[in-house]
């Protein structure tokens, strides 16, 4: 079977005679920002970050592999998104900073010795104290009564529940050494290293699991599939009624809306924008096309819905916790690299200039949190006929293409036009995509990362840098 990559999109604005006409950069600048106040974004913000999609649907919802490849998706510092499949993978960034990186010493205080001695004998091998092993046949009594409480299927049944669970409970703080034990694990919880190796091994293994484990039974695991993830609410229940925002936008208001420092501030001064995008099938030489014209109008209509993303086999705070960890000094690496850069005075997130650590490249600057997906999209509009020929072609084209953005794409001719009038060389049409599709990605920013804390003692291969 063809696979179909979408190339770069590369495409000059012409120059229109027409008064009322709009280019690409101001037809998606409008609609990236009116998106942005319908899905809740408030002022610069530089915490999220919202990635449009500039090439159509970038998942189809009856494609629920591809919307775990999207769950594991690092979008590029752009206000659209203009590439899917060769993407940079999360757990491959996240599987390369586990391997690489070292924590700051933290040498084993008196008090943690201490209460690992309430714990366990030192002889050889070690053996639980008594009094841990009293604790834990105490535990084990309150956990089982516990489960039993909401078992009760009658309320004599339950108060009695509840009168055994309180009196194991009392039972434990006075013969079974309750706060003795938990003052223990409070002071070695409280001291745990967490960029020590056990920590580390333990992601490890997370992840190793996760890419594992496959989305159903019949999944075959893989070294190669993006780890499991999960979405809220799951695919199943995308079409539910609940969740749903309706989005009406007319570009008669563009005059208005349209402002081109606020364009440039979010990143599409100087992209490559195209209404239309054609993309040819793999091996077939056709390519691919990017398709630009003025047009006079158009109006959108759809439905949205923000989708949470859960990836249960990322530790977080890897990403979101620059002075905690630092690079162990690589002699293939020159330059101290950077995960992410920095966010400017706009909020618009920036990619590192230095990305390699040891041959693979570790940039993220942004971590997906949501996807944005959408239903019942249209868009009516009016544009030369050319343009209008050109993209009712489009998907008869293998492989599909994009057109005004969230339209047409992965998910093929998921769409249908409807010439309205044609006068001289203008034609007035609409477009129909009732499908559900993945049109977009909130994102959480990352911070500076690493940005080691000087004032930590680190061992001796540790990589600080000192600007």
């Amino acid at each position: 079977m063809n696979r179909f990559f979408l190339a770069t999109l590369v495409a000059c604005l012409s120059t229109s005679t027409q008064v009322n006409a709009f280019t690409p950069e101001q037809a998606m600048s409008v609609l990236y920002e009116k998106l942005r106040g319908t899905l809740g974004f408030s002022g610069e913000s530089k915490k999220n970050w919202l990635s449009l999609s500039m090439v159509g649907s970038l998942v189809d919802s009856s494609d629920l592999s591809q919307v775990n490849d999207l769950a594991n998706f690092c979008p590029d510092t752009q206000p659209v998104i203009q590439s899917f499949q060769r993407a940079r993978k999360i757990d491959l960034i996240y599987e390369k900073l586990l391997n690489s990186l070292t924590g700051p010493l933290r040498p084993e205080p008196q008090d943690v010795k201490d209460a690992q001695d309430r714990l366990r004998t030192r002889t050889s091998p070690p053996a639980e104290t008594p009094e841990y092993s009293v604790w834990k046949s105490y535990q084990k009594s309150y956990s089982t009564k516990f489960g039993d409480l909401f078992t009760s299927k009658t309320p004599a049944e339950r108060a009695q529940k509840q009168n055994e669970l309180l009196q194991i409970d009392k039972d434990w703080k006075v013969l079974g050494y309750k706060s003795y034990i938990a003052e223990a694990f409070n002071v070695i919880n409280a001291n745990d290293i967490k960029y020590g190796a056990i920590k580390q091994e333990n992601r490890r293994d997370v992840l190793s699991y996760y890419r594992l484990s496959g989305l159903a039974p019949s999944d075959t695991p893989g070294a190669f599939k993006a780890p499991a993830s999960e979405v809220s609410p799951t695919v199943d229940k995308w079409d539910d009624v609940a969740g749903w925002s309706k989005f009406l936008y007319t570009s008669k208001s563009t005059s208005t809306d349209f402002n081109q420092s606020t364009s440039n501030a979010r990143g599409f001064g100087g992209l490559n924008l195209g209404f239309i995008t054609i993309v040819g099938g793999g091996g077939s030489g056709s390519g691919s096309t990017s398709k630009v014209t003025n047009v006079d109008q158009f109006d959108y209509s759809f439905e949205l819905k923000r989708v949470t993303i859960r990836r249960p086999w990322l530790d977080t705070e890897v990403f979101f916790e620059p002075a905690g960890w630092t690079w162990r000094k690589s002699p293939n690496t020159a330059q101290f690299p950077y995960v992410s850069a920095y966010v400017d005075s706009n909020g618009k997130p920036a990619a590192p200039t230095e990305v390699v650590y040891d041959n693979k490249p570790i940039d993220c600057a942004m971590l997906p949190l949501e996807l944005v997906i959408a239903r019942n999209r249209s868009l009516t509009t009016t544009t030369t006929k050319q343009t209008y020929d050109e993209t009712v072609s489009t998907g008869s084209v293998s492989g599909g293409g994009g057109f005004f953005g969230i339209f047409g794409g992965h998910g093929g001719k998921d769409w249908s036009s409807i010439k309205i009038s044609e006068t001289g060389n203008d034609v007035t049409f609409k477009i129909d995509a009732p499908g559900i599709a993945v049109i977009g990605i909130i994102s959480e920013v990352i911070p500076v990362l690493p940005e080691p804390n000087l004032h930590d003692t680190w061992p001796d291969n540790a990589w600080i840098n000192k600007k």
